[in-house]
């Protein structure tokens, strides 16, 4: 098997509440929730930073990241996850600040 990265996105507006995985090795990406924000506030995508979290260990109850934002408010949008023979790891984590949203 070859070494295959995806990336797994929330919807716009959207930010990562969840993951979950019934494997030591949290080796199961697709298993995240994703919550919509609501009418009051907005994801600004032009603040958005990509993290690399391959030095990171994602192990059960041991994995740590913040957004670099903080304490701004701040939410995970969107991470990369590569699937080798060898080895799992995720890559990047995408964070972006949240503000309200004003109509017009």
């Amino acid at each position: 098997m070859d070494s295959h990265q995806t990336r797994y996105e929330c919807d716009p507006d959207y930010v990562l509440v969840s993951f979950y995985d019934s494997s030591p090795e949290f080796d199961s990406p697709e298993n995240y929730t994703c919550a919509p924000l609501g009418d009051t506030y907005r994801v600004n995508y032009e603040s958005c930073v990509t993290t690399n979290t391959e030095s990171m260990a994602f192990e059960r109850d041991s994995a740590r990241f913040e957004c670099p934002q903080l304490p701004a408010m701040a939410g995970i949008t969107s991470f990369w996850y590569t699937q080798d023979p060898t080895v799992s790891h995720w890559n990047d984590v995408t964070c972006c600040t949240i503000s309200v949203r004003f109509d017009p």
